[in-house]
């Protein structure tokens, strides 16, 4: 009974509903191929007519059910559309916007889980049928197959290799194909049925139409139920519906599946095209097989048949071709064509080397080429293969410590009695090289390269063969040797890892590791790794295989630092100076460091159109995106001498809200994270600093240092060869290098003068003057500590102030050592009162009470006075004016003397020892009292 409440939801959700379409529906059917274990791909085919509106991009539920579980349904996908009408190419259908009968296939599939079980049942309902003349098309399309996986786990469904919706001509004799191939070897048995309009009820026909007539009581057809051939001569115009069985029978006689197809007949009135012969098409020149009928042969086992068909067609003009499923059953076959019309094909194929007896259905689709509609007819061969004695493929047992054994697992079939014998090489010893024999399934171990013959009790009805042969090739024995640049790596270094196979020959090579890491190449007998993650121990495996397919297995462990190798120079002056007393050497790391980009995707389907985009005032880096996957790095490295700073850029592109990325250092510590990235192209973040370290996590070692220390200097105090080795903490990443440092004796040969003169007033101009040699590459001339001259001569300073002075001249010889001589200066200020003509001692109120020099800059400084008759009466002296030296008119007994004129003479000295002239030192002097 039909399930109202279904109707009532349709017909109010029609335009919503997934099973929901518009009545163009014109056939499909249900088909499944077993992947793994309890998993089968199931594939939906469908054909619709271009005549109305066909919604490509809609979804369909493939509907599960059995005795076993609940039923459930499961999303299809779409993956493929094609056109399928049978027109000529010039032809427009309504599916390119023509007039003719336009049809679509459109196919969908699904990945089901199909756990043991008797009665599965895969489905598609889909309301409305195509409008046609045998049914009302206001029923639905229901289309099923079934699998019994609990006798079948592994069981494929059969392979329909007709063409999908025929357009066939009144009162024209017709064949459709409805044959199939079966992959497992199942046994087939085809049928009318009716098609369906839900699970349990068919559709319902219009009066003098039923399921085993479906085109009408007057017209007749039949259909083979061993080869799915089809025949009826159509008497009325019209579109029809019908429906075949396929039914799937194990080696048993086990049901274990059927497929229905519901498809679509058009039959065409008024035609003036004529399909091909349906008579034409005998077997003829059989080559390789037993002919049973025109259509019919059987053959054996690994045999090479070849066959001839004929094809013709009442209008000469038509030129006919052929196409055919026999590649899809036998690989390699072919087939040759010679004429148009008629036209002859030699098929060409081998049998398969093993299976069961098996029957292969080829489908050859003949077609004119007519317009608008082309004319076809099926042709169906069947192909019986019959069992042959099969011993199974070649085998290679190999030597000791090998993937594979030194025995041979032989397996021979079709018969019930196998008994083996030798045709070349080691003899058979029961239970020594041959565990049993006679038997089907021995164990064979020989010491050298053994061909056997098993020949079984096999009835040999068809002459198929009762023997077969299978050689075991003992494969001898092989070396190999393993090697890597180096089993102690820093972080960042590449490691070349080797292998070498011996004897010498075409060995292959497989490469993997235990952490991941990124092969450079995984089929050759080097590959070379890089590690980035510290302090980790990494096992590269290698599987080593044979020309003749031996493989053994070993591995390289490579332990890495937890610091990236260094890269050290010393950066020193490397001359010592016998005026100096060392130098220091200083250990500069100059590794480039890098940084690690991080890019997430929080949907796992890429940045979709989202970027990430990094510069430098002078470099540009590029630009960064995501294409599928939910994360993803990039390591940037940056030279310690980029211009800083280096700027990222984001733009969001489509999906801004599930983008985020970080940076990190080489150390793998975040310098940065962005879980909410701004608009198109704006600045997100600068880097400033350079993100690596120089020294850190370093150890150095310098000659003649007696302890591995963290110290990165060195005093050198002698010539010589110094050599400093840098390491990480764990002896790992080393560097080493070397500086020659020199002793020079340099002597110092510069000698420094001035002009200066202490009697000069103030301002006083100074020269001074290099008295040694011009032997040196550079001078320096500093007053105190300001550089005034660089050149070998020396410099004129004006001084206008007194004080302490120094002069130090610098000079520095090719080897850059220094030479140094300094003169220290003082400067004085000479001044005195000018002397009078006259005094009057005694008088407390004249300042002019006595005689002699006052002032400033004096030394050694000596008064005379001389009577008229030139008799001294008076004279002192005093070194350094620290005492007065006046006289006050007394003469040196310290008695006053007479009014009158006396003569003086005067002595100095400045400070430098230097006379002091001066006219004025000497004249007359009036006493008055």
């Amino acid at each position: 009974m039909k399930l109202y409440a279904k109707l009532l939801i349709l017909a109010v959700c029609l335009c919503f509903s997934k099973h929901a379409f518009s009545s163009h529906l014109t056939g499909g059917n249900i088909s499944y191929e077993h992947i793994e274990n309890d998993t089968f791909l199931v594939t939906f085919t469908m054909l619709f007519d271009c005549g109305g509106t066909v919604d490509e991009d809609n979804t369909y539920d493939l509907d599960i059910n059995s005795s076993c579980s609940n039923p459930i349904s499961i999303e299809m996908d779409l993956v493929s559309i094609e056109d399928v009408s049978q027109t000529c190419d010039s032809s427009l259908t309504t599916c390119n916007n023509g007039s003719e009968l336009g049809i679509k296939k459109i196919t969908h599939t699904a990945t089901v889980y199909l756990p043991p079980c008797a009665d599965w049942e895969l489905s598609v309902d889909i309301a409305f049928r195509n409008s046609v003349d045998n049914i009302n098309s206001s029923q639905d399309f229901y289309i099923y197959t079934t699998l019994n996986s609990l006798i079948a786990p592994q069981n494929n469904s059969p392979e329909i290799a007709s063409f999908e919706v025929p357009s066939v001509c009144i009162g024209q004799p017709t064949n459709l194909d409805f044959s199939s191939f079966d992959q497992d070897g199942d046994s087939l048995v085809y049928s009318l049925t009716c098609p369906l309009d839900d699970p349990s009820e068919s559709v319902t026909f219009f009066s003098g139409f039923n399921c085993q007539n479906p085109l009408g009581a007057a017209q007749p057809i039949t259909l083979d139920s061993t080869t799915g051939v089809l025949n009826f001569t159509p008497a009325t115009a019209g579109t029809f519906v019908l429906a075949v069985k396929i039914e799937e029978y194990d080696e048993n006689g086990a049901l274990i599946g059927e497929i229905i197809k519901d498809l679509e007949i058009h039959v065409v009135g008024g035609c003036t095209n004529s399909a091909p012969d349906i008579t034409a098409g005998a077997i003829q020149n059989l080559n390789g097989a037993q002919l049973i009928d025109s259509t019919k042969i059987n053959t054996c086992l690994n045999n090479n048949v070849s066959f001839d068909l004929q094809f013709n067609d009442i209008n000469p003009t038509d030129i006919l071709y052929i196409e055919s499923n026999i590649t899809d059953l036998f690989p390699g076959a072919t087939l040759n064509t010679t004429g148009t019309n008629p036209i002859t094909v030699q098929v060409n194929f081998q049998t398969p080397v093993e299976l069961f007896d098996q029957v292969y259905n080829i489908l050859i689709q003949v077609k004119d080429g007519a317009c608008p509609i082309e004319g076809i007819q099926s042709f169906a061969y069947q192909v019986f293969v019959a069992s042959s004695t099969y011993a199974g493929p070649d085998q290679i047992t190999c030597g000791p410590n090998t993937e594979q054994s030194s025995q041979a697992q032989l397996s021979a079939v079709n018969g019930t009695t196998f008994t083996w014998n030798v045709i070349s090489g080691d003899p058979i010893v029961v239970g020594q090289n041959f565990s049993c024999n006679p038997c089907s399934n021995p164990i064979a171990s020989p010491d050298n390269t053994t061909t056997y013959e098993v020949v079984s009790d096999l009835n040999a009805s068809l002459s198929c063969p009762n023997k077969d042969t299978v050689t075991v090739t003992r494969v001898a024995d092989f070396s190999y040797t393993t090697s890597s640049s180096s089993n102690l790596v820093c972080l960042g270094e590449e490691v070349q890892v080797n292998a070498q196979g011996s004897p010498a020959g075409n060995y292959t090579f497989n490469w993997s590791t235990n952490n991941g890491m990124f092969l450079s190449a995984n089929d050759q007998p080097n590959t070379t790794l890089s590690y980035e993650t510290p302090s980790i121990s990494d096992s590269v495996f290698l599987a080593i295989t044979s020309p003749l397919g031996c493989t053994k297995n070993t591995f390289e462990v490579i332990n890495t630092s937890n610091v990236f190798q260094p890269n050290v120079i010393i950066n020193t002056d490397s001359v010592i100076c016998s005026t100096e007393q060392s130098t220091t050497l200083q250990a500069i790391n100059a590794q480039e460091c890098y940084i690690i980009l991080n890019m997430f995707d929080s949907f796992g389907d890429g940045w979709n159109g989202c970027s990430l985009e990094i510069n430098s005032a002078t470099t540009s880096y590029g630009t960064f995106t995501i294409n599928s996957g939910d994360f993803a790095s990039d390591t940037i490295y940056i030279s310690s001498s980029l211009e800083l700073p280096l700027e990222f850029y984001f733009d969001p592109g489509s999906f801004v809200t599930e983008t985020a990325f970080s940076v990190l250092d080489q150390d793998g510590n975040t310098l940065y994270i962005d879980n909410t990235l701004p608009g198109v192209y704006e600045l997100v973040w600068s880097l400033n600093t350079l993100p690596c370290s120089n020294q850190d996590g370093y150890m150095f070692y310098w000659q003649n240092d007696n302890s591995l220390g963290q110290s990165d200097s060195f005093e050198a105090q002698a010539g010589g060869t110094y050599t400093l080795v840098a390491s990480d903490s764990a002896s790992i990443c080393f560097d080493t290098t070397t500086v020659d440092v020199n002793l020079i004796n340099s002597s110092n040969q510069l000698d420094i003068t001035s002009d200066y003169n202490a009697s000069s007033e103030l301002p006083v101009s100074v020269q001074f003057t290099n008295n040694g040699p011009d032997v040196y590459q550079q001078y320096s001339w500093m007053l105190n500590n300001n550089e005034i001259a660089t050149s070998y001569i020396g410099p004129s300073s004006t001084f206008s102030d007194t004080g302490q002075f120094s002069m130090v001249l610098t000079a520095y010889d090719e080897n850059n050592c220094i030479s140094q001589d300094s003169l220290s200066l003082t400067i004085y200020d000479l001044f005195y009162q000018p002397l009078g003509n006259a005094f009057s001692p005694g008088d407390e109120n004249d300042f002019n009470n006595s005689f002699g020099l006052s002032g400033t800059g004096f030394y050694n400084y000596t008064l005379n006075i001389y009577s008229r008759w030139g008799r001294e009466v008076f004279s002192c002296n005093v070194a350094d004016f620290t005492k007065p030296c006046l006289w006050e008119g007394k003469n040196k007994q310290g008695n006053t003397l007479q009014e009158g004129v006396y003569y003086y003479v005067i002595e100095a000295e400045d400070i430098l020892g230097q006379p002091i002239t001066d006219e004025s030192f000497k004249g007359t002097i009036t006493l008055f009292r």
